[in-house]
């Protein structure tokens, strides 16, 4: 990493006394912004100091994570004297009050926080992960009961992205809704349905309520309704994505060879449309639409998947 000090022994000494000499010169200024006749706001204050003292204290926190307790300690006091002179507190107020107040987490958490992500973007990756020599990421990921298998793997697109075509029907969303009856929804999809005569009608839903996460897909006539329960964190985005791809993979079992589905997020459709976006390319071939057809989450088939998204990790 750029501007990281390395040294023989890997014990982060000349790095960590860089970052001490940095950053006291950036406490000096806090101490001359932070005067009670024309000092500033705590707002800005605690502002300045994640530019000035934070960020320096963030960056290779991944790396010199591994120092020992006594050098990461004089990291957090650097951290600690910067949120003081942000709030005009006293030497003697205890440390988990002044971060409450600055609603900050401690440098330590934030270190297990980036250790965690980088682990997630190595799995998802495909980077192996040898327990010999990662003892303590080993300890962390099982305090933290994170199953690793579960977090969802990048995989190469075999296809250029731009050699799939996809029949994207979203005409219903050029309505404004506030100002259109349902009735004329109604009318529209079926004028729209009207052109698909020989394909299988496929409805999609993802809802999110305080119940849960889940996802629904029918299939008329005749009746027929798959449930299916996600994470209680999953997004409703993901929910939706999540049905039409559930919906994509029972349609190829199915016999009949021609289905369309309609689907109420448009989000979704235009992120699948998006033919360069690679987070959607697992979703390869349908017919979408938006549709308002949101039918609730109820008890159903559990989904076991990754519920974070770990490509901004």
């Amino acid at each position: 990493m750029l501007g990281v000090l390395f040294d023989r022994q890997l014990s982060w000494t000349p790095y960590i006394k860089y970052l001490k000499t940095n950053t006291t010169n950036a406490i000096n200024i806090m101490k001359i912004l932070s005067h009670t006749s024309w000092g500033g706001s705590t707002s800005t204050f605690i502002k300045i100091h994640k530019c000035l003292i934070q960020s320096k204290l963030n960056y290779g926190a991944i790396l010199y994570k591994t120092a020992s307790n006594t050098k990461l300690n004089i990291i957090d006091r650097v951290n600690n004297s910067g949120l003081r002179l942000a709030l005009g507190a006293f030497r003697s107020s205890p440390i988990l009050s002044i971060y409450n107040l600055a609603e900050e987490l401690s440098l330590e958490i934030k270190r297990i926080e980036k250790h965690l992500k980088y682990t997630a973007r190595c799995v998802r990756s495909n980077i192996a992960i040898h327990e010999k020599n990662n003892n303590d990421l080993i300890k962390l990921i099982k305090e933290n009961k994170i199953k690793l298998p579960h977090i969802i793997t990048y995989e190469l697109n075999t296809h250029p992205p731009w050699t799939r075509k996809y029949s994207v029907n979203t005409e219903l969303s050029s309505l404004p809704k506030q100002q259109t009856p349902h009735n004329i929804y109604r009318n529209h999809l079926k004028s729209i349905i009207e052109n698909y005569k020989d394909n299988q009608e496929v409805y999609t839903n993802g809802s999110k309520t305080h119940e849960g996460v889940g996802l629904s897909i029918i299939f008329p006539p005749p009746q027929k309704k798959i449930l299916y329960k996600l994470p209680h964190n999953c997004s409703i985005f993901t929910a939706e994505a999540m049905a039409i791809l559930k919906a994509i993979e029972i349609i190829i079992q199915e016999e009949h060879s021609k289905f369309i589905i309609l689907s109420g997020s448009l989000s979704t459709i235009k992120s699948i449309q998006n033919r360069f976006n690679p987070g959607h390319t697992r979703v390869t071939y349908g017919f979408l639409m938006a549709k308002e057809e949101p039918p609730s989450a109820q008890p159903a088939e559990q989904i076991s998947l990754s519920s974070t998204s770990y490509r901004t990790a």
